[in-house]
Order: C-alpha cells, then structure tokens, then sequence
C-alpha cells in the first residue's frame, strides 16, 4: 500500500495537532501545508511527524498543502513554490524542512524529523525521485495524476520548484514526495597480536624479553558508502621495535597478502590501503621485536592501532604482557677455622733406682722359643662412579608467512 495522507479527514476530526509556521500580509491568499515523513523500506503506510530509519533503509518526504479560500472566491495562488531543505551533516537526528509560498500567498514552512540508527549517518536525497500529485480536472470533476518529475525535479531540493498555479478548495489539494536513502559512514577495527610462530590472534597475550610478536589490524566497511583513501596506522609502544619490511597487506585483490617492503610507514603516520566498497575489507600484518634487555619487573605494552576513512577515526588496542625476573648474586659465606684447644704440658717425674743386689751367678739355660705373631693390614679401596647426561631439544622450523584470507 503506498503512503497516502488524509488530512481532509483528519482536519474534519479535529485531530490536526500541529502548527505549522505561517505568514500573513494583508490581501494575501491564505494557503496551508505541512512537512511529513514516512519508512517505506520498513512497510509504513501513513505519513507522520518523525519516523525511524536504519542504514540503507529508504524514507519517504511528503510535503502538503492546499489554498484555503472559498471554492467560488477565485483566489489563486499563483506561481506557487515548494522547497525542502535536507540536513548536511551527520547525526542521529536529522530534521527535515519544508516551504510553501506562492506571489501572492502567505508562507508556510514547517519540518519533520528521521531518528537514525548510527551517529555517523545522515540523509542522502535520491535524484530523480520527486513526484507531483495533483488534480488536473475541475472542481466538479477532479482528475488526479501523480507526475514523475525526473530531474527537472531535483531543483526542489536545491531552492525550490514552481509546480503552477493553486485553485481554492481541497478538490484542489496537492503534494510533492522524495525519497531519501539511510548513509552510513561506518568502518570497524580489530587489533590483534601473537608471539611468531603462533597460530592464534589474540588481544591479550604473554611474551618474553627478545621474543618477535607479529600485529594484525582488521578493518571492514560497515556502512554503505564507498570509503576511499583508508589510512591504516600503528602506534609503537616504547621497548618494542618495528621489524623493517615485515609490513604486509590482505584484503580481496590480494588474499594471500601483498608484501609491503620499502613502506614502514605503518608505525610513522599510516599507510594508504586503498578504497572499499560496503562490506569490503582487509588485514594489515607486521612484527616487532620486545627489547632484550629489559629491566627486571612486570611490563604491559598497550599497541594502538587506528583506521582513518570516511571523515572518522576508530581505534583499537591488543596488549602483551612481559615480565622479567630478577637476577640475585650469592653472598659468600666466611669460613671459620676451627678452634684447637692446646694440651697441657706433662712433668716426668723420674722414677727412683734401687740398686741391684749382687747374687751368685747362674749358668744360663736355653733360650725359649715359641710362635712369633705377625700383624696384617687390610686396605680397602672403594671407586667414586657418576653419571653424566644431556638434553637436547629440537625445534622444528616455524613458517611466518603472515597469511590471512580475507572472509
């Protein structure tokens, strides 16, 4: 069903809350109108005040009005003009605005508004979209006809569109519609990081001092306007060193990634990676290196990536945390010799000689003999034995060929 306003009826039920702006001049031929929009793309079918819209969805601008005289006055508005004016800017709220006059008519201006989905949005007019609805019979016998008004019709959004001369009564009343599309300037960012060698992307991740990480900023087209000249950039932390010519670039014309060598400017101001149409997008890859030498303690390095396209700038951040232990020196334990307590002197006191007492002599008789006893030493040898060992560890050869398809 298209949209239709029934304002005669509506006026009869006394149901006409608004109040458009309106000038008098004495003589003038009073004529009215009004500003109205409606979500043709989300199956509205009456015209209201403000409506809501999302990306790409399209809405209807209805602008009404009607000569106010009495049908047998012959008060004619003549040369009558409308103008709509559309919002330039971007916004969530995008107000519409609407004028009526004629040469001998008062001016009637009034607005609508459109409640878009995104802040980075706005209305956009579609050219060659504004019809004229109007009666080109008589009073008694109306002939309704709805003119498309091809381009000669986009002057009404740019100072307005003479559509003839207004007869008195509502058999005479008539509107002009244009269709406005939802636009979005809208890209987003994803910022990831992974020690090389590894094969998932994480925004958080632990390395060691020396190790290589490899970075990857994601950007897509979320809205549905081309978005030329992206600017894809990095902002280096400190203790973090970019790797010279390890820059490369994904995106649809090149899906197995496109080497980037003589342009290490991601890290000092940004690299142009071209333009991209609704839904189209891409993958920046480059590594850096965690300085070596790092102090002892817990480090936190916050890389920033940002995308520039479209007017706006959107950022994103992938974190790795380094922590270095502390190296300790042993302290030397003194030796202390052992205390000898010395032994006290002996006194021999000499034993006193009693003399012998000669006796009569004896003839001496055979020597005795008997067993003699030897002593035997036993040296026992014992052997210090020790094992030695080692560990060696292989390392199979990583690919870093910073491959990513674009999905």
């Amino acid at each position: 069903m298209s949209l239709t306003l029934k304002l005669r009826s509506l006026a009869a039920a006394g149901l006409l809350v608004f109040l458009p702006a309106v000038t008098f001049a004495a003589n003038q031929i009073a004529i009215e109108g009004r500003v109205a929009v409606g979500n043709v793309t989300a199956g509205e079918t009456v015209y209201n005040k403000s409506t809501a819209a999302k990306t790409d969805e399209i809405v209807k601008v209805q602008v009404w009005y009607h000569n106010k005289e009495e049908a047998t006055s012959n008060k004619v508005a003549t040369n009558l003009k409308v103008k709509i004016d559309m919002p330039t800017q971007a916004g969530k709220v995008q107000t519409i605005k609407g004028a009526i006059s004629s040469d001998n008519s008062n001016t009637v201006t009034d607005q609508a508004t459109v409640n878009l989905a995104l802040d980075r949005s706005n209305l956009e007019y579609i050219p060659g979209s504004v019809q004229f609805r109007h009666n080109t019979g008589t009073n008694e016998a109306p002939n309704w006809v709805t003119d498309n008004l091809g381009a000669n019709g986009d002057q009404i959004v740019n100072g307005g569109i003479v559509l003839g001369n207004l007869n008195p009564c509502f058999n005479y009343e008539a509107n002009v519609t244009i269709l406005a599309r939802v636009k979005t300037n809208a890209v987003s960012l994803t910022k990831q990081v992974r020690i090389k060698g590894e094969t998932t992307w994480k925004t958080e991740n632990v390395a060691k001092a020396g190790d290589t990480l490899e970075y990857q900023i994601r950007w897509k087209n979320e809205g549905n306007v081309t978005l030329n000249d992206v600017l894809i950039g990095d902002n280096m932390p400190a203790n973090l060193t970019y790797v010279k010519g390890s820059t490369k670039v994904a995106n649809g014309l090149h899906p197995e990634g496109l080497a980037i060598p003589n342009n290490d400017n991601v890290v000092n101001g940004g690299i142009n990676v071209g333009n991209y149409e609704s839904g189209a997008g891409g993958v920046l890859l480059f590594q850096a290196v965690v300085d070596p030498s790092l102090k002892a303690g817990e480090h936190t390095f916050k890389n920033v990536g940002l995308v520039k396209a479209g007017g706006q700038i959107v950022y994103n951040t992938a974190i790795t945390k380094v922590t270095v232990a502390a190296t300790s020196t042993p302290t030397p334990t003194p030796t202390t010799k052992p205390t000898t307590t010395p032994k006290p002197s002996t006194t021999v006191t000499p034993t006193p000689v009693t003399p012998v007492t000669p006796t009569t002599p004896t003839t001496p008789g055979l020597p005795q003999t008997g067993v003699e006893g030897a002593a035997a030493g036993l040296l026992g040898t014992g052997g210090l034995t020790y094992a030695g060992y080692f560990y060696r560890k292989s390392k199979k050869s990583l690919v870093s060929a910073l491959r990513n398809v674009i999905k």
